[in-house]
């Protein structure tokens, strides 16, 4: 029924209208008659309460009075469900309101909707709602799979309190009259969505989570003893890689679980500004988890101590190694010494052919440059046991000739020291 094909009485005499008609249905007619006579009476309720509260001659509380009162006497419908739909048309402030009408303003303010999805698995659609006017509202998916966009009392005082936040405030009215059932303003806002809505997609923090898990994966170190993940900080696998050490594996096959530490994952989160509980819904949709288990979490005692960590499924991503047997620490220490030495010994006395081309070419300049000595054949005049001469202009010194000289003595070094011998004979 319309609100055209009705007449709305003034409050007092609609109420008993409303109440009398309540009591005086008879189920004696059966059900489904009851049913349908509840249906209309509760129907035209709704038309009363929202031209009484569009005329400001009911309240909030009055309405929700009778709401109490119809449902002591139906059958089929609760308290709850009629209060329900009373307020799907209730106008608060009542006609009073100078104010634009709600979808009047939406026509002429709405620039844009932006319906913006997420990367993230299983995430529903953010609505985004810019007006001319400064306002930017944001609607999503509600507790009760709602949006708050297709209940337009609600969504007319967030409107509201945006414009008084930008200094813009202003009254606004309930929709026009023939926009103000739900349905009918369901219906009207979907055709607006039909011709202003875009889609835009945006990174989620779930995913970002996931790749920054991943890549945690990929530069560590993976070990097959829960205990060596612990002390060397790396992950879990239950077998080799596929190719490992440059060789393909000899059963064809490869790991199918991978544990990551849960420090390592709440890091992950803490960074990604989400909860670890997020991250398991993401991972579990994207089917990263062990089939077999129930969630990721799981933990083993080593040497006594609880260790905690994550369970995902090999194909999630590779560590950069793996290493079945890891060296002790003296083992350790032992081969980064000797790696120490051998370098040492390579910088300082080893030799290399370039060194060795290096010094065969210096030795080639040396002879190039250094005069040959001459020569000394037995043809050649021995001159070595020949008397000094002395130079054109000097005079020969005759003493010196056959090593005899006047102030010379045999055992005296220059003043160095005294024979002894000498010193004995005094």
């Amino acid at each position: 029924m319309t609100d055209d094909e009705i007449e709305v009485p003034p409050i007092e005499e609609g109420t008993d209208e409303l109440l009398s008609e309540a009591e005086e249905i008879d189920s004696s007619e059966g059900m489904t008659v009851r049913m349908h006579q509840e249906n209309r009476l509760v129907g035209r309720s709704v038309d009363y309460i929202a031209e009484w509260s569009e005329e400001g001659e009911i309240s909030s509380a009055n309405a929700n009075a009778l709401a109490d009162a119809l449902s002591s006497e139906l059958a089929h419908y609760t308290k709850t469900d009629i209060k329900s739909e009373f307020k799907q048309v209730f106008v608060d402030g009542g006609s009073g309101s100078d104010g634009i009408p709600f979808d009047e303003l939406i026509e002429n303010r709405l620039e844009e909707v932006k319906m913006v999805s997420t990367t993230d698995a299983k995430q529903g659609l953010i609505w985004r709602w810019h007006f001319s006017d400064g306002v930017q509202l944001e609607t999503e998916k509600s507790k009760d799979d709602g949006r708050k966009h297709y209940d337009w009392n609600s969504w007319k005082e967030d409107y509201f309190e945006a414009l008084l936040s930008l200094g813009k405030g202003e009254e606004i009215a309930p929709p026009t009259r023939d926009r103000r059932d739900s349905n009918d303003w369901k219906a009207w806002i979907s055709s607006v969505l039909l011709e202003k809505a875009t889609t835009v997609e945006h990174v989620g923090p779930r995913t970002e989570a996931v790749e920054l898990l991943r890549d945690f994966v990929n530069r560590q170190v993976g070990f097959s003893d829960v205990k060596d993940m612990r002390d060397r900080q790396g992950i879990w696998m239950d077998a080799p890689p596929v190719e490992h050490d440059g060789e393909a594996a000899t059963d064809g096959g490869g790991p199918t679980e991978i544990r990551i530490p849960t420090q390592a994952v709440k890091r992950v989160c803490d960074q990604a500004g989400i909860e670890t509980r997020a991250l398991q819904i993401e991972l579990d949709a994207r089917e990263h988890t062990v089939p077999e288990t129930t969630g990721v979490s799981d933990y083993e005692f080593v040497d006594g101590q609880r260790v905690s960590f994550w369970r995902l499924d090999a194909d999630f991503a590779e560590p950069v190694d793996f290493v079945e047997e890891p060296a002790s620490p003296a083992e350790q220490v032992a081969r980064e010494q000797e790696e120490a030495a051998e370098e040492t010994r390579t910088d300082v006395g080893a030799v290399t052919e370039e060194s060795e081309d290096a010094s065969e070419s210096d030795g080639a300049d040396e002879d190039e440059d250094t005069p040959a000595e001459p020569e000394n054949d037995d043809e050649s005049p021995d001159t070595a046991d020949e008397p000094p001469t002395a130079p054109p202009d000097e005079p020969l010194d005759e003493s010196r000739v056959d090593g005899e000289t006047d102030d010379f003595d045999t055992g005296v070094t220059d003043g160095f020291g005294v024979d002894p011998d000498e010193e004995g004979g005094e």
